[in-house]
């Protein structure tokens, strides 16, 4: 039976999205980030609906709990109403020009001790699909997840991740700072960040009312019976659920109620909120003031015809990769009669493997050193650039 699941690797859910999504050589050199100051407790009610604002560095992705959910009533369904199943959270929302997701997940129980156990999870997610455009968050106070382990240090209450990908350059804010990652044109889809294996996956939704008005949007109303909880959360049952569903097949709302005892053998209840918003008016994304983008050197030539430029800064130098659809060779030849006519001197030129180059140039008396290095890549070569700068 598929249903309803909730991962307590929430954080290295966000992590590994980032990696997917910012596609640069670097970009697996995003280590933890330090805790921002905490962020304050939330409390959900089942069908309520949670509020979420974007700021700057450190700004809280608050939830904003309502005594009922966002909805204007429709068609109530007829007895023996249909049903369906409900797969991907994610599925329609590529359609979308934008939006917004607010997910919060709240838990209160004892551990197998008896000690009180408590907190809440907030994420956040705005999206813009033409530019692509993103923005993740996630908050954390207490134990939002009832996770009973002695060994396991407790999670630090406050922001546990954030990121931008703004203007195809993508940042993490670390301890209140801003980290830059990778740039350059992105080919990745952006999409929201939960599967069924994640969130929810429902083999039967029963119909209770069409066409109602929920976070601005129309949507067939859905009650969920059936459901199995994962990982941290076995052993728990699912007491209610509903799920909203759009005309696009996106799913706009989900409200749950969960009890029971995980396999970790703590005891408690959970309330959890899904919510999309913003479609098609979410605002623009802007990063952090702070957050600013290594440029590359104008006196760098590259060829017109390469793909997936990516500019990042690592170890003192700036690195710049690239596809190409020609040769090695014509690729090393383009740096070869280019690059003195911006006043590098070649020291360096080693083509003796014949599916790969390297050059190096210097300037200002050696005291900037570029290396080329260009390897043959099935059908088109890849490069990359290093520009090191001596102090």
């Amino acid at each position: 039976m598929k249903s309803i699941r909730i991962t307590t690797m929430l954080l290295g859910v966000l992590v590994l999205a980032l990696l997917a999504s910012a596609c640069g050589p670097f970009a697996g050199s995003a280590g933890s980030p330090t805790p921002a100051p905490a962020a304050p407790a939330v409390t959900t009610a089942p069908g309520g609906n949670t509020g979420g604002t974007s700021g700057g560095a450190g700004g809280a992705a608050t939830a904003v709990p309502t005594a009922a959910p966002q909805v204007t009533p429709g068609t109530a369904a007829t007895a023996g109403a249909e049903t369906r199943e409900v797969k991907n959270v994610n599925s329609g929302l590529e359609k979308l020009k934008s939006y917004r997701v607010r997910f919060v997940y709240a838990y209160d129980g004892k551990d197998k001790s008896g000690q009180p156990q408590k907190g809440t999870a907030n994420f956040l997610q705005e999206i813009i699909n033409a530019t692509k455009d993103e923005h993740m968050k996630l908050d954390q106070v207490g134990n939002a997840f009832g996770n009973d382990d002695s060994k396991a240090t407790p999670a630090p209450a406050g922001t546990v991740f954030e990121m931008y990908r703004v203007s195809n350059n993508t940042f993490l804010i670390n301890g209140g700072k801003c980290q830059f990652l990778t740039s350059g044109d992105s080919t990745s889809v952006t999409r929201g960040l939960f599967t069924a294996d994640q969130l929810i996956g429902s083999n039967k939704a029963t119909l209770i009312r069409r066409g109602e008005s929920v976070n601005g949007v129309t949507a067939d109303h859905y009650a969920i019976t059936e459901a199995a909880l994962g990982t941290a959360l076995d052993g728990m049952k699912l007491d209610k659920g509903e799920v909203w569903i759009s005309p696009d097949a996106y799913v706009v709302k989900i409200v749950a109620q969960l009890s029971g005892t995980n396999s970790k053998g703590s005891t408690g209840t959970g309330n959890f909120n899904y919510d999309v918003d913003n479609v098609n008016t979410q605002g623009a994304l802007v990063a952090p003031k702070d957050c600013v983008a290594p440029t590359q050197a104008t006196d760098i030539p590259f060829p017109a015809n390469i793909t997936d430029k990516r500019v990042t800064e690592a170890g003192g130098q700036t690195v710049t990769t690239f596809k190409s659809p020609d040769t090695v060779k014509v690729v090393a030849d383009f740096y070869r009669n280019g690059m003195p006519g911006q006043g590098w001197k070649l020291d360096k030129d080693d083509s003796s493997n014949p599916v790969a180059t390297s050059l190096q140039f210097s300037k200002d008396g050696g005291k900037r050193i570029v290396s080329v290095n260009i390897i043959n890549a099935g059908g088109g070569t890849s490069a990359i650039i290093s520009d090191k700068k001596s102090p």
